[in-house]
């Protein structure tokens, strides 16, 4: 400080003639430090100097000079150098130098230390000096610089820098060099060689104390540690002490020739024992196998411990206890341990002995072994006890289960696992390998069996059917994707997994829950792949030779070559069927002959029985006996129909029906009726429906029933739609067994006593009304076809009568199909229809190559490609579909949703599908306040959209007629609009539309709802045109007579473009076999409506086209060559007849007796000829018709047809205008004159003007 001011004036000091230049040196952040032992290592300089409790702190760098013991060390701070220097630092007992380190100043870094070299001498015993060498390493424990040891003495020198550790060291090395002696212990003579034995036994003890000893003479020599000396010298001492004593004493050999009453003696520690209680005595060779045993002691107590030992042995008692043979493999794997632990305290021992048998074969018995007679009591107690630690238990599995087991490697993991790691055996019987068992101790017994529970449970074999919606899928996966599946097979072969064909329509998928999980999975993704078209057969030839067996041939060669299945959808209309030979084909077998009609709803056969249908409640049925259909507990709230019954009858049916007990599948049981309005309940037990193994258990119910109501002279009977509830059975199946046992049970008993039955179908069960009715419908068509058993005229009323009954109880338009009356398609003629069993309504659209499925099922379970509903732009969660989304699909799919902001109204929106089976979800984006207009908008938006991706299946529900408020009519409208015009479009993606609605009220209102669209032609067609009337066919001069749509193919393929080519192939082959003829004649032109109609039946038999132009004369046909070869044949014969016929009278005329001028004939009013001449009257004259006469004249009929040939022949081709039919109103007077004599035209404007 006092030099400060100097410094800063850059003055120089001057210092007896010399200039001296002071300067203050800069901060350094490194030290310099010296007087580092040898074999250091850097590490231990770093861990030094940057613990903080010597005022260190992290070390950036170092450099370590090992030849001069320096180093350089540097740090983050210059503070930390501060610290350093003030503190002393000792390193391994020796002082450190550190001073700063300056690299500008390296002059300043010299430092200059007084080493003082220290000598010494020291006498020590040469072993002892030999020992310290050897085992101490003091070379390196003390750093000396140099050391020899010569005459019994030890030099040693050594440098240090301060003279004071010198004398320190010293004082060290002399207290660690006396720290070692040398010492002898003396051994007598006669026991020298057993103290040596034993002393060397002891080896491993002197080595790890680090004790060295010698023999020499009959003395040992110790050297070491002063205290470790001393220890062993004491041991020795003591161990002579012994062996000296055990010297006097004489030894005996006692042999124990039974080995398991010698283990059993170690067991309890009996020969310890003995040894404590006859103290001086030694027992040697008790854990030999050879039973012989060593005593050792004076005479007179070896001569008593023997006497104690061959007195026990005669009291060892023992017990056979009886074991399974798994309790005793149990024994012998854990050699008794667990039991004999426990026995253990009572001086009780469990042993297995082994038995020959007389064949040699070696089987083990368990016995109690135990040291004194035991009572009854006791002995009870010691089985309790082994019975408890040996429990026994087994579990069964099915088949299946068991032989998986026994072949993977489960189980057998599963056993060493148990065992290993519980003690608990686990065995597969091999006998029965169902029955698993358990053996354990009975506190492990509960754990034991719920860990091979679920083991079992897991790897148990079931079954799970995998049906897709289309069964032509199956046949698919079956031709062309069976090695995938076996592949997949084999990969899951650790968990049983084998794929069957149960069916045409399904996959068996057998094996363990996750393996079927996984397989399922795995063929729903080759299911989801298979895609179809719909091609409709309208070339005239194609129906005919796609039903030949030789086409099957080709549609095999072409399956394998485009792999592909083509399904052939050959299901003729029924109408068609119904005109064929006696009556057609039935669903029902029932005696038409025998009945009538009473009402819409009320039959009679015969002999007076009726049937009739009842929609309406079960329970208010007025009749003598009541069906109700139950269960195993016959409990009455397990479904409708018994809740219908209890509901109004009360807790005494149910009383009534608890003393029944049980009731077995296809037994009746008959009780009180408590309150309803009948003398006898009736229950019954039907059974599942079972690919139809239940229809003959419901048949025998019904028998069972009528048989019943005859011994209790009981007269009518009212039955539910049996198991179409809870059993889930087909509802036309369940109506069709009832119809047939029914009239086969009056059929078989003409006298029975029984007068009515009456079918109820539940008025809130739509699909069980629709079922009943349509029986009924059917049936009438039944009737009226078999009251006709021949073809041609009669036959032709007969099916004109069945239109007629129709037409007259349908409203609108109606197109017999399946089995099924469906309102027609109006004019969307290419659209057809067919009602399953389950009641979805199936429709295909635009020539079939979209097809539509309305099912009552949940949505959020849709196995399509995309579900599609309508939300706001916020997405908020208010509609039932949108909630059943996001919960059975989770959060993640609106949290994606809400991520894209707020999309633009009626856009659609594409999200993941979460946990959902289908790939996306489509959110069409609506306004919050929606009107018809809106919901337009946003289906024709996303159907525009759907159309240009690669989409083949869409599920949707009834969009509009949930929470929106809109009509199920409204709904259908919109989504048929467009579902009509993508159709037209033919999108070669989209193939199936699936409308899924979950309640059932729902789901009927929008079946109908999508009928009446249909049969009013679609929401914007306001001309329907009926089909099913014939005069269609004769309104223009040249048209098709017949012609049915109905038949297609299906061409299914995972690969798109296979489908197209395969049908491009199909068709050429169809072609080349197609014939087109054509008939020039005349007569043509004299065609009347009953010739057409030959050639309609002509050309429906034989799948040809017909155009008939009766201006031109010309019969055109085309279609399969041997069918227009026999066609043509037959043409040229009508042709024959025609003009054989054209001076005769009609052919549809009554045959009467000649003698009358004239005949009166009445014309059914359902009849085709009363219906043509009321439609043309109704075209000029509003009046009521009373009935309608054919008037069968023939020489006026003459007279007309010479004049009509001579028109024809005038007129030519402009014929057809000139023939116009006259309605002449005149008195009742002149009615018969007009009948007999025909028009006079001599009265002209007297009755009426011509």
């Amino acid at each position: 400080e006092e030099y400060s001011n100097i410094e800063s004036s850059g003055e120089d000091l001057k210092l007896e003639g010399s200039i001296i230049s002071l300067e203050f040196a800069p901060l350094t952040k490194g030290i310099r430090v010296s007087n580092i032992p040898p074999g250091t290592t850097p590490d231990a300089i770093k861990s030094k100097f940057s613990n903080p409790k010597y005022g260190g702190s992290k070390v950036v760098d170092m450099m370590l000079d090992r030849n001069n013991g320096l180093a350089n060390v540097y740090f983050e701070k210059s503070s930390v150098v501060s610290e350093l220097v003030k503190n002393e630092h000792i390193f391994q007992k020796l002082p450190l130098t550190v001073i700063p380190y300056y690299d500008e100043f390296d002059e300043l870094q010299e430092i200059t230390t007084k080493t003082t070299e220290f000598c010494g001498d020291y006498h020590l015993e040469p072993f002892i000096m030999d020992y310290i060498i050897n085992h101490q390493e003091i070379e390196t424990k003390f750093n000396f610089k140099s050391m020899k040891y010569d005459n019994s003495t030890f030099h040693f020198t050594k440098e240090f820098d301060d003279s004071k550790l010198a004398q320190e060291f010293k004082n060290e090395l002399k207290e660690f060099l006396h720290s070692f002696v040398k010492d002898e212990v003396k051994i007598p003579k006669p026991v020298f060689e057993k103290v040596k034995e034993a002393i060397g036994e002891k080896k491993a003890e002197f080595k790890a104390e680090k004790v060295d000893f010698s023999f020499e003479g009959h003395r040992v020599t110790f050297i070491g540690k002063k205290e470790d000396v001393t220890l062993q010298k004491r041991s020795t001492e003591a161990t002579i002490d012994r062996i000296s004593e055990e010297a006097k004493f004489e030894t005996t050999e006692l042999v124990i020739d039974d080995r398991s009453k010698l283990k059993f003696l170690n067991f309890i520690d009996y020969f310890k024992n003995v040894m404590i209680e006859f103290t001086g005595v030694k027992i040697h060779g008790m854990e030999s196998l050879s039973g012989k045993l060593s005593l050792l002691g004076t005479a007179e107590k070896i001569k008593d411990v023997q006497l104690r030992i061959l007195q026990d042995l005669m009291k060892i008692s023992e017990i056979d206890v009886k074991m399974s043979d798994r309790q005793l493999d149990f024994l012998k794997r854990t050699e008794c341990q667990i039991v004999n632990d426990e026995l253990k305290k009572d001086d009780v021992m469990l042993m297995l002995r082994t038995i020959i048998g007389a064949v040699g074969a070696k089987s083990f018995q368990a016995k109690i072994m135990i040291l004194k007679k035991c009572d009854n009591t006791e002995e009870k107690r010691l089985l309790y006890i082994i019975h408890t630690k040996t429990s026994e238990k087994s579990i069964r599995v099915d088949e299946e289960t068991a032989c998986f087991l026994a072949k993977s490697n489960k189980l057998q993991e599963f056993k060493r696992e148990q065992f290993d790691q519980h003690l608990v055996l686990i065995d597969q019987e091999l006998t029965d390998p169902c029955n698993i068992w358990i053996v354990c101790e009975k506190s492990k017994m509960d754990n034991a069996e719920q860990e091979l529970a679920n083991l079992t449970n897991e790897k148990k074999i079931g079954s799970s059917i995998f049906r897709p919606m289309d069964p032509m899928t199956v046949r698919f996966l079956r031709d062309h994707c069976w090695g995938k599946i076996k592949e997949k097979e084999r990969s899951c072969k650790a968990e049983g997994i084998t794929v069957l064909e149960i069916d045409s329509c399904s996959l068996e998928v057998k094996g363990t829950q996750a393996g079927r999980k996984d397989m399922i999975v795995f063929l729903e993704k080759l299911a989801g792949n298979v895609n179809f078209k719909a091609y409709p057969l309208t070339e005239p030839g194609m129906k005919k030779q796609i039903s030949m067996e030789a086409m099957n041939v080709i549609i095999s060669h072409i399956e394998n070559i485009y792999k592909c299945v083509i399904e052939k959808d050959i299901q003729p209309e029924e109408t068609h069927e119904k005109t064929k030979g006696d009556g057609g084909a039935s669903t029902m077998n029932l005696p038409y002959n025998s009945m009538s009609f009473i009402s819409d709803k009320d039959v009679k056969l015969v002999l007076g029985h009726r049937i009739r249908i009842i929609v309406g409640d079960l329970a208010q049925q007025k009749v003598d006996v009541i069906v109700n259909t139950t269960n195993q507990k016959i409990d009455l709230n397990a479904n409708a129909c018994g809740r219908a019954l209890l509901k109004v009858a009360g807790k005494e049916l149910l009383s009534e029906c608890q003393k029944i007990g049980s009731l077995k599948v296809g037994d009746m049981a008959s009780t009180g009726s408590a309150k309803l309005n009948c003398k006898r309940v009736y229950h019954v037990r039907a059974s599942p429906w079972d690919s139809g193994k239940g229809a003959q258990i419901l048949g025998t119910l019904i028998k069972k029933c009528l048989d019943q109501m005859e011994k209790d002279t009981l007269r009518s009977i009212a039955i539910p739609a049996i198991g179409t509830g809870n059993l889930h059975c087909p509802r036309p199946e369940v109506t069709k067994i009832l119809f047939d046992e029914v009239t086969d049970y009056f059929t078989a008993h003409p006298q029975s006593t029984i007068e009515e039955v009456h079918f109820v179908a539940f008025n809130g069960d739509q699909a069980t009304v629709d079922a009943f009715l349509d029986a009924l419908q059917e049936l009438r068509i039944k009737m009226i076809l078999s009251r006709t058993r021949k073809h041609g005229k009669a036959r032709i009323d007969a099916l004109q009568e069945i239109k007629s009954e129709i037409l007259r109880k349908e409203t609108r338009p109606v197109l017999l199909f399946r089995n099924k009356v469906v309102p027609n398609a109006g004019s969307q003629s290419d659209v057809t229809f067919t009602e399953k069993h389950d009641g979805s309504l199936e429709l295909w659209l635009g020539s079939r190559n979209l097809t539509v499925q309305i099912v009552c099922g949940d949505i959020s379970k849709e196995k399509t490609d995309l579900i599609m509903h309508v939300i706001g732009q916020d997405f908020s969660v208010k509609g039932g579909v949108a909630k059943a989304l996001i919960k059975a699909g989770g959060d993640s799919i609106i949290q994606e949703c809400k991520a894209l902001g707020k999309p633009a109204l009626y856009s659609t929106q594409y999200s993941n599908a979460g946990r959902l089976a289908v790939r996306q979800i489509a959110h069409v984006i609506a306004p919050s306040s929606m009107k018809v207009a809106d919901l337009k908008k946003c289906l024709a938006t996303f159907f525009d959209d759907v159309s240009t991706k690669n989409i083949a299946k869409v599920s949707f529900s009834a969009i509009g007629a949930g929470a929106m408020g809109f009509s199920e009519r409204q709904s259908a409208d919109l989504i048929f609009d467009n579902l009509s015009r993508i159709a037209k479009s033919k999108n070669p993606a989209l193939s199936l539309i699936r409308i899924v609605i979950l309640e059932k009220a729902k789901f009927i209102k929008f079946k109908d709802a999508t009928k009446a669209y249909f049969s009013s032609g679609g929401a914007t067609s306001s001309d329907p045109q009926p089909v099913g009337a014939c005069a269609s066919h004769f309104i223009k001069s040249a048209k098709s007579v017949g012609g049915d749509e109905s038949i297609s193919i299906r061409i299914y393929s995972d690969d798109r473009g296979k489908i197209d080519m395969a049908w491009r192939e199909l068709r050429r082959k169809i072609c080349q076999n197609i014939d087109e003829k054509i008939i020039n004649n005349d007569v043509v032109r004299n065609f009347t409506d009953r010739d057409l109609e030959k050639l309609l039946v002509l050309e429906r038999d034989n799948d040809v086209k017909i155009n008939v132009d009766k201006n031109k004369g010309m019969v055109t046909m085309e279609g399969y060559f041997a069918d227009v070869a026999t066609v043509q044949e037959r043409i040229i014969k009508i042709l024959k007849d025609v003009k054989d016929n054209e001076s005769k009278v009609p052919v549809y005329w009554d045959s009467l007796p000649t003698e009358k001028k004239f005949h009166k004939i009445p014309l059914s009013t359902s009849s085709k000829e009363y219906k043509d001449v009321e439609t043309a009257f109704h075209k000029t004259a509003p009046n009521r018709i009373v009935r309608i006469e054919r008037i069968q004249n023939g020489e006026i009929y003459g007279h007309y047809n010479l004049k009509r040939q001579a028109m024809m022949k005038k007129y030519g081709s402009n014929f057809a205008d000139k023939e116009l039919m006259l309605f002449h109103g005149t008195s009742v007077a002149n009615i018969e004159k007009i009948n007999a004599g025909g028009l006079n035209r001599n009265f002209a404007g007297q009755h009426g003007k011509i």
